[in-house]
């Protein structure tokens, strides 16, 4: 059994909030407009416009600038250049009118010590931020963030907002942003040193130059001169270098003359290689990078014609310490297997509350993959609305070492709703305290939706879409039987004078839409709290249920009687209407439901015998009334069933 205070609430700084998802998504579709750019050799008049447009619609910025240092990244048009080295790539001034100072925010940035870190200042400034834009007082919040490009700073983006004060985490998440861009713009230069080449063959094709500046392969392709004619960012990495292309290929692979000795070359499957297809795979070869050190590398090497020209590619993958790992038991692999295949979610969480394990179907589920499953990261599926009632439900429930099961809501970061069956079993250990918990999430929406619909029927009106007879004496049962002693509520009991004149005249559809009109109207008298039902044909009842003193009950009836009185145009009919109202009120604990609406409709009757289009309330007076009404009407029956009527005539004698 777990022990009190064993499985604690994760801190709320843990559960990141909805919006931040949503933000997180928008990250990433600005990285992948960015990536179109690789090898382009225009990116760099187009990459930073990209970049500041995305940064500002993300951090709900209003104005932004990108100043980079000339000769940098391959920004070296001579128009460019300035006096202190900086230029002006990219600048948005929004609403603010405002601009930042230049040579304050290319100082602020040289001078941080830690220069990879963003820079967020929120007003009201401190002196030394203020020179930042020219008029501070107008901003609330401002983020600096530092372009480094090969562990060196090259340029900053800034941003500055009149309504949203900013945190560090606003600032992080722009971070990949500007790395996608440094990436575009090294791709660019080499691009552009390529032009007339295999290389432009490459860069014009979209799809082609993503797949190799995406790729996890070093890739080089050399020129029949033996020169570097293209190299990805991967490559770029394993060989320790800025720029490699344009170097001779056996500054890198010296052995690479004797690669291609095809009649004699023997591939690693013991085939010859064809002579007109010259491909090999080779392992464990020795290649050199740039600083002179050795790395032991598997690469596949093949050639190809283009345009009268020979091109040899290389694809190279560096070769890592492989630890032989014990291949998992039949039951093992069965198992994993069908945690995959079952039909719901499973999650494997630990007394952190850190995600171990999630399957396929939870992540179809959530709309979160496995990384964003992972640590507290699952937590986010959760409904906003419930999120915080369900951790404390499965915390207690955990640290009791007992099941949880609810039904609840989960929302994917682009919206979607799910309602879910979600049921915890807790996991202890040899010492009985709980470590953790095995979750399952199935899908019930559709049940849910099914549920709902079937409630509807049963609850409310078809016609109208108000509360039915049926709900309107649930609600009647709640307030009368279960509600506080002596707690008053109050009933009026309408009913239509001159429907049926209308139904007969115009026919049943246009009294139907009259009834819908007269319950919108009522709706519209009535608090949030109050229930409006269609009691049946051209009856409806209003219950006010646990009023206060204040409330004025004649002020409502008459509201009421009022507005079915207006006009009402329907099918290009001009139509009247008025109603007639009974008013009971009622005590809980002290009357039933059944007495209640009784009483109503005793107050109703008379209403309708002092001239209808009127309200009346019940008294002990109506009372009597109705039940010597009743008694004559019994008798009258029972006189007729025994004929027992005489009749008697007196004659007037003249």
């Amino acid at each position: 059994m777990g022990k009190e205070g064993a499985f604690q609430l994760p801190e709320q700084s843990l559960v990141q909030p909805l919006l931040n998802r949503r933000k997180d998504l928008a990250v990433r579709d600005a990285v992948r407009s960015i990536q179109t750019l690789l090898f382009d050799p225009d990116a760099h008049k187009k990459v930073f416009d990209i970049l500041l447009t995305q940064i500002l619609r993300i951090s709900e910025g209003d104005i932004g600038v990108v100043y980079l240092q000339a000769n940098s990244l391959a920004i070296s048009d001579a128009n460019l250049v300035d006096d202190d080295n900086w230029v002006e790539c990219a600048c948005v001034a929004g609403p603010l009118r405002q601009g930042f100072n230049k040579h304050t925010l290319i100082n602020m940035v040289k001078g941080n010590t830690e220069q990879k870190t963003p820079l967020v200042f929120n007003g009201p400034f401190a002196p030394d931020a203020q020179a930042l834009l020219d008029q501070s007082a107008s901003v609330a919040g401002t983020i600096v963030l530092p372009i480094i490009s090969r562990n060196r700073l090259v340029g900053a983006c800034a941003l500055a907002s009149g309504s949203r004060r900013y945190g560090m985490e606003d600032a992080r998440r722009l971070i990949p942003m500007i790395g996608a861009s440094v990436c575009a713009l090294q791709s660019a230069e080499s691009s552009r040193k390529l032009k007339g080449t295999l290389g432009e063959k490459v860069f014009k094709d979209g799809f082609l130059s993503a797949f190799i500046a995406n790729s996890p392969t070093a890739i080089l392709i050399v020129n029949d001169e033996g020169v570097i004619e293209l190299s990805n960012q991967t490559a770029e990495t394993l060989f320790g270098g800025e720029k490699l292309n344009g170097l001779p290929i056996q500054r890198l692979i010296v052995n690479y003359s004797q690669l291609f000795e095809w009649s004699n070359q023997v591939d690693r499957y013991g085939m010859l290689a064809k002579k007109n297809e010259p491909s090999s795979q080779w392992s464990k070869q020795q290649v050199k990078r740039l600083d002179g050190n050795f790395v032991t590398v598997d690469f596949t090497v093949f050639r190809i014609q283009y345009l009268g020209r020979r091109y040899t590619t290389f694809q190279i993958q560096p070769v890592r310490s492989k630890q032989r790992v014990a291949q998992p038991s039949y039951a093992q692999q069965q198992l994993s297997v069908l945690t995959h295949l079952v039909p719901v979610g499973i999650l494997r969480v630990d007394r952190e509350w850190r995600c171990l394990f999630s399957n396929d179907r939870w992540c179809e589920l959530s709309g979160l993959n496995v990384s964003e499953s992972t640590n507290n990261g699952w937590i986010n599926a959760f409904h906003r609305e419930e999120v915080s009632l369900v951790l404390t439900e499965l915390q207690l429930a955990m640290q009791d070492g007992r099941e949880y099961q609810r039904e609840c809501r989960l929302v994917s970061p682009l919206g979607l709703v799910l309602w879910v069956d979600f049921h915890a079993r807790p996991l202890f250990d040899e010492d009985t305290q709980t470590t953790g918990f095995l979750a399952t999430f199935a899908d019930v929406t559709e049940a849910r939706v099914q549920q709902e619909k079937l409630k509807r029927v049963a609850e409310y009106d078809e016609l109208t879409g108000l509360a039915n007879r049926h709900l309107l004496q649930a609600r009647l049962h709640e307030v009368l039987n279960k509600g506080e002693v002596g707690q008053q509520s109050v009933l009026l009991f309408l009913d239509l004078d001159g429907f049926k004149d209308i139904n007969d005249t115009f026919g049943h559809e246009m009294g139907d839409n009259l009834l819908k009109e007269v319950g919108a109207r009522l709706q519209r008298c009535v608090r949030a709290s109050d229930t409006v039902a269609r009691f049946g044909g051209d009856e409806f009842v209003l219950l006010f249920p646990n009023v206060t003193p204040e409330f004025d009950t004649q002020s409502m009836a008459e509201k009421a009687i009022h507005s079915i009185a207006l006009p009402y145009l329907i099918g290009g009919n001009k139509l009247f209407v008025t109603t007639s109202v009974g008013i009971a009120v009622g005590r809980a604990q002290a009357c039933t439901p059944e007495q209640l609406l009784k009483e109503a409709d005793t107050a109703l009757y008379a209403a309708k015998s002092e001239g209808k289009n009127n309200a009346q309330y019940f008294n002990d007076a109506l009372n009597h009334a109705a039940t010597e009404r009743l008694k004559m009407i019994h008798l009258l029956r029972r006189n007729v069933e025994e004929e027992t009527f005489f009749w008697s005539t007196k004659l007037k004698l003249a």
